[in-house]
């Protein structure tokens, strides 16, 4: 076999190790999302996709106060509902506000979700919910 031959075969296996080992680690991590390392480590795989499911906001299920070493005082709200995909599929978010102040109740949420874990979030009109997360939503 020539030298050319011999690198691109190389190169190939290399490409193609890579790759199962990027679908394993995937297999992986979405058996086991429910570990926060995991979860951590799977942001770096380009084949774990964000899904994005659909919340109609509600009062918040948690509000945390703590105040920082400097003295500063935060407040979380955490918020747990029932998250839809575009194609109604149910999921269960959790997710806090990002601001010191809770979300608006009965807005439209469109979640940025990998491995369950919501990544952001941003508010959108009622219109742009897909229909079957919108059906979902007003059951």
């Amino acid at each position: 076999m020539n030298k050319p031959l011999k690198t691109l075969m190389s190169i190939i296996i290399i490409i193609v190790i890579i790759f199962v080992g990027l679908f394993v680690w995937k297999v992986y991590a979405e058996k086991n999302s429910d570990n926060a390392s995991v979860v951590d480590f799977a942001k770096l795989n380009p084949l774990i996709q964000n899904e994005d499911y659909y919340v109609k906001t509600q009062k918040p299920s948690k509000v945390t106060h703590r105040k920082m070493d400097d003295g500063e005082r935060i407040t979380t709200y955490n918020y747990k509902q029932n998250g839809y995909n575009t194609k109604g599929n149910k999921q269960s978010m959790d997710f806090n506000s990002f601001d010191d102040r809770p979300l608006k109740t009965n807005h439209y949420l469109k979640l940025e979700a990998k491995l369950g874990h919501v990544q952001s979030y941003e508010e959108i009109p009622k219109h742009d919910v897909p229909k079957k997360a919108l059906n979902k939503l007003q059951q």
